[in-house]
């Protein structure tokens, strides 16, 4: 049951809740360019992610739930996605604070929740295992191509 909870909380519906209140949160403190980042990072990774599994078109393992589950496998958007929220958010952080130690421990955090994420998917017959390393690359890719690309633009100062 708890790899279900995992699940749903690694998915798609909340990854976007949690951008847009980080988003809101974000402009309404005057960070727009951090804003601006985090929505270029997750939801490009999430387009590029469709983009793949459609063009590659691999049969999931089993259905979810029971319920038919239509939708290509490979890569896995849960693994994708979550590398590239949780990667951004410590990105930020480091930008924000230079404290390594902080980053350290976000970054255990987060690629522990990557792990557990990456874990339920596979466990619940929804990927194969390639399927989520694909997606934890595909997103550690985006990652940087996004970080490499927008940091003068995006990230801005470490002030701003």
């Amino acid at each position: 049951m708890y790899l279900r909870i995992v699940t749903v909380l690694g998915g798609p519906m909340v990854r976007t809740i949690v951008v847009i209140e980080t988003v809101l949160l974000f402009l309404f403190v005057g960070r727009r360019r951090q804003a601006m980042f985090l929505i270029a990072t997750v939801g490009g990774s999430g387009l590029l992610n469709t983009v793949l599994k459609h063009v590659i078109g691999r049969k999931r393992p089993r259905s979810f739930f029971g319920l038919l589950d239509r939708s290509p496998s490979f890569p896995s958007g849960h693994t994708n996605g979550t590398v590239a929220l949780t990667g951004s958010f410590c990105l930020l952080l480091w930008r924000r604070t230079r404290n390594p130690a902080l980053v350290a421990l976000c970054a255990v955090a987060c690629a522990s929740w990557s792990g557990l994420v990456g874990y339920s998917r596979v466990k619940l017959h929804q990927h194969h295992t390639g399927d989520v390393v694909a997606g934890y690359t595909l997103g550690l890719l985006w990652l940087a191509v996004s970080a490499a690309v927008t940091r003068k633009v995006a990230l801005g100062k470490r002030t701003s």
